[in-house]
């Protein structure tokens, strides 16, 4: 990466989108759990209130991570300390 914002910006990433698919799929358990008929032993395993909980948990940590993000990714792009300046238009 180029850049030092898209380096910090990654790990912000990918611990959000982690939680973003475990969301979807606490969510897919939530609709198959309420649409269909699942043995009781399996519900008590993890039950439906629980579930809802995590889910709308999950949502919540995923969407701050973002926004913890967002200003990294749309401050001003700085080079990493090791890259050269670049020249200014008037020296030569």
């Amino acid at each position: 990466m180029e850049y030092r914002s898209q380096k910090i910006a990654y790990w912000y990433f990918a611990a959000a989108l982690p939680l973003f698919v475990l969301q979807v799929l606490v969510g897919l358990w939530l609709a198959a759990n309420y649409t269909f008929t699942i043995p009781q032993s399996i519900v008590n395993v993890f039950p439906f209130s629980t579930a809802r909980a995590i889910h709308t948990n999950l949502l919540v940590l995923w969407m701050l991570l973002g926004f913890m993000e967002a200003p990294t990714t749309s401050s001003p792009r700085r080079r990493s300390p090791s890259s050269t300046p670049p020249a200014s238009p008037g020296s030569s």
